[in-house]
């Protein structure tokens, strides 16, 4: 049985190109890292983690999430492919595995800013959540999965419903990115909205993702592009302290900045920092 690790307090993403520099930064005594209790890594099914990550991480107090890329969770998963995530968990002590939802290769080829959202129908979270247990059971920990950006929508449901059928059917804890959840209003012409405290899902949301985006016009309407190097705005905050509030409960927060300046970074940890202060 794969047993959930619990995990609260504010995270930062990161990669394999950037986590040692972190890492030492903390540890040598960096203000704005000394406010964060976790990291989020960025991991593909190919990569391979240097043999001094896990002591890094260790040296800086830190425990790691992986955040897996380019896993097609909604259409078809080659559980092979993912025999490295499951060592660098093991490696890593990760407290849970985390993916998008949604259709991130075509073939051999990454779609990255053109990836596809899943069909919000009954029949797409079946076949979701039946991924989903393969690959928990595949990377033997927990596999979170989360709402991913959204430029269209097809099919009949929102992604609220969507995502929480999706928890239900696949008895895992759910990511509530809320720069992707904002979006999928905007670029659906819909108003943009926390749900209720009676959302079936709120009770399986175990991390709050926060991360910079853009609106734009675009042949007379407003267009969400998700962007992290932007600062986050009151809007957002104010989005992510009402669900915090829905919940009722201690929930991790990551924050995802990658790109962002040094100034962006800080205002953003601090900022984060205060809403869970406040939660607590």
């Amino acid at each position: 049985m794969i047993v959930e690790r619990p995990l609260a307090g504010l995270g930062l993403a990161a990669t394999l190109d950037d986590v040692a520099d972190l890492c030492r930064r903390r540890v040598a005594g960096d203000e704005t890292l000394a406010m964060v209790d976790f990291v989020n890594l960025g991991l593909n099914p190919s990569d391979r983690v240097p043999a001094d990550v896990a002591s890094l991480l260790e040296a800086a107090g830190w425990t790691a999430v992986i955040h897996a890329i380019d896993i097609n969770l909604t259409t078809t998963v080659d559980l092979l492919s993912l025999e490295r995530l499951r060592s660098a968990g093991e490696v890593l002590g990760a407290a849970w595995f985390e993916e998008d939802l949604g259709v991130w290769t075509w073939g051999q080829m990454s779609l990255g800013l053109h990836h596809l959202p899943p069909v919000l129908d009954a029949e797409s979270v079946a076949q979701t959540a039946g991924n989903i247990v393969r690959c928990a059971g595949a990377l033997g920990r927990p596999l979170l999965v989360e709402n991913p950006p959204v430029y269209y929508a097809d099919g009949p449901l929102d992604m609220w419903t969507y995502l929480a059928a999706v928890g239900d059917a696949a008895d895992c804890g759910l990511v509530l990115d809320s720069g992707h959840m904002m979006g999928f209003h905007i670029n659906t012409d819909s108003a943009i909205t926390v749900a209720p405290p009676g959302w079936a899902g709120w009770g399986r949301v175990r991390e709050i993702h926060v991360s910079g985006f853009q609106v734009v016009a675009l042949r007379g309407r407003p267009v969400w592009i998700d962007r992290h190097s932007e600062p986050l705005t009151r809007a957002q905050l104010d989005w992510v302290g009402t669900a915090l509030e829905h919940m009722g409960r201690r929930c991790a927060i990551c924050l995802e900045l990658d790109g962002a300046s040094r100034d962006t970074v800080a205002a953003s940890v601090a900022a984060a920092r205060a809403l869970l202060d406040a939660h607590e």
